[in-house]
């Protein structure tokens, strides 16, 4: 199941997914990431949230959290930081008291992969979206799309004007929602790390 899921995900590049992943056996770290920029339109929005049902839907909290079957314990222990946090939403569709997906948006740090080891603060304007899952058994359901409009409503709600979103550059399905929903390439951001030393590189992207 993993194998064909991990597939059905990363497609042609599933190749250059297996050679990263060896090349981190022998302290090899490269990646690339797309960080995507969406300009808050109210009107595409709320048409695009009203043509949705939504009643599947429930913000979680920390009490939830044992509902959530298809996590580890350390994913869970970052899910109750959140939480204690407080500067995060999580959202999830949930069916016959299953939790089907599961999404975060956070309102004031701009988090990165962990092995980046950098956190930044967000304008006061801007969210990030992050952390989206599904539940292997609900793939191909449109989840993602139809969630990823929610938290832009969410986030109308709540009078921000910017939205960001960090994807591997190979995911490219998550690419496609994501274009699909307005946002733009707004910057590459490029990881590499051989044995102790490591170094992050931004380059802007120009739209023409």
């Amino acid at each position: 199941m993993r194998i064909k899921s991990f597939i059905n995900q990363y497609r042609w590049s599933s190749f250059p997914r297996i050679l990263k992943a060896l090349g981190r056996k022998i302290g090899i770290v490269s990646e690339t990431f797309f960080l995507l920029k969406y300009e808050i339109n109210k009107t595409d929005i709320i048409n695009k949230f009203n043509e949705l049902d939504y009643s599947d839907v429930q913000e979680l909290s920390e009490k939830n959290l044992y509902k959530i079957g298809f996590f580890n314990e350390e994913k869970l222990a970052l899910y109750k930081e959140r939480f204690d946090k407080g500067s995060y939403s999580c959202y999830a569709i949930v069916n016959d008291d299953e939790i089907q997906y599961l999404t975060w948006i956070s309102w004031h740090n701009m988090n990165y992969p962990t092995f980046f080891d950098k956190c930044e603060a967000l304008e006061s304007n801007q969210a990030l979206l992050e952390d989206s899952y599904c539940s292997p058994n609900h793939r191909g359901k449109g989840y993602h799309s139809k969630m990823n409009i929610y938290r832009l409503k969410k986030i109308l709600d709540k009078g921000k004007s910017e939205v960001l979103v960090l994807v591997l550059k190979e995911n490219k399905p998550a690419l496609k929602v994501q274009y699909r929903s307005g946002f733009y390439h707004y910057k590459t951001i490029k990881y590499i790390k051989i044995g102790i030393w490591s170094r992050v590189f931004q380059k802007k992207h120009i739209i023409k």
